[in-house]
């Protein structure tokens, strides 16, 4: 079982917390892939949704969203939450097929609790506006790690972050780099011009579609295997080459595509049953 808040003990101090800093390692998409996310959900959240929040935090609610990811590395850089870099990631094991909390998110340390007490403070009234400040900005983010699939592939190679790819320049990245920086990067346009356009490339039966999974154990399983099936995979070269991008990217934009409709839709549904 998911049991505690995990965001009221964020501004406690984890003194039991071993964090495991890796060379190149990468804890989730960059930062305009984050934003863009969050931009792209804005525009499919309903008249309610839209209303409870401004209700909630003000008119400029929409800033909340958009300072997701400086807010989360502001946060990771404070000594006293350093075990924060855990919630980025679910590590699978070989052979693994669903998702146990106990083994996958042990201390409620993962993406997935992340995300689902968050939505817990963001549903029930008695907790503060700070705290529901912050469970959104959390909702936000780590909707966009679940997504991620090099942030769900196997505990032995920290998703991929023991995976070293050559550059065409002969220098080294990591695997879980090259999905999460790397291939952002490639695409070479500002966070907000490209969010228009995957706003527009989004069809209503890929929301249909996307939509029939609806918790985020759900996406996380598929997260996995995108990660077992096309991540490791296209690894295999040891390359981070034209040809890796090229097939990487479809999914990439995929999966960032879907981060941002799950998003609304978990805040639609969330503000036509609040307490």
């Amino acid at each position: 079982m998911l049991n505690g808040e995990l965001l009221l003990k964020i501004t406690q101090v984890c003194y039991f917390c071993i964090v495991l800093i890796l060379p190149f390692a990468s804890y989730g998409y960059d930062a305009d892939g984050h934003r863009i996310i969050a931009q792209i959900s804005l525009s499919y959240l309903s008249k309610d949704a839209k209303k409870r929040l401004s209700g909630i935090f003000g008119e400029n609610y929409q800033q909340l969203f958009l300072e997701a990811p400086d807010y989360i590395k502001i946060k990771e850089q404070n000594l006293d939450s350093k075990w924060m870099k855990n919630l980025h990631f679910v590590f699978f094991k070989q052979g693994d097929e669903v998702f146990i909390p106990e083994q996958h998110c042990p201390n409620n340390q993962c993406s997935v609790a992340a995300v689902l007490e968050s939505r817990v403070i963001l549903q029930k009234a008695k907790y503060s506006l700070t705290q529901k400040r912050q469970a959104l900005r959390y909702m936000v983010y780590y909707i966009g790690d679940i997504h991620m699939p090099m942030n769900n592939g196997f505990l032995v190679d920290r998703s991929g972050n023991k995976i070293q790819l050559q550059k065409n320049d002969l220098s080294y990245v990591s695997l879980n780099w090259a999905w999460n920086k790397g291939l952002m990067i490639e695409k070479q346009q500002k966070w907000f011009a490209l969010s228009g356009a995957y706003r527009r490339g989004i069809e209503r039966e890929q929301i249909q579609l996307w939509n029939q999974k609806k918790e985020p154990v759900e996406w996380v399983m598929e997260s996995h295997q995108i990660a077992k099936d096309i991540g490791y995979n296209l690894a295999q070269s040891k390359k981070y080459d034209s040809a890796f991008i090229k097939k990487a990217m479809p999914i990439y934009d995929e999966q960032l595509k879907k981060a941002a409709v799950r998003l609304s839709t978990m805040l639609n549904q969330l503000y036509s049953a609040v307490d």
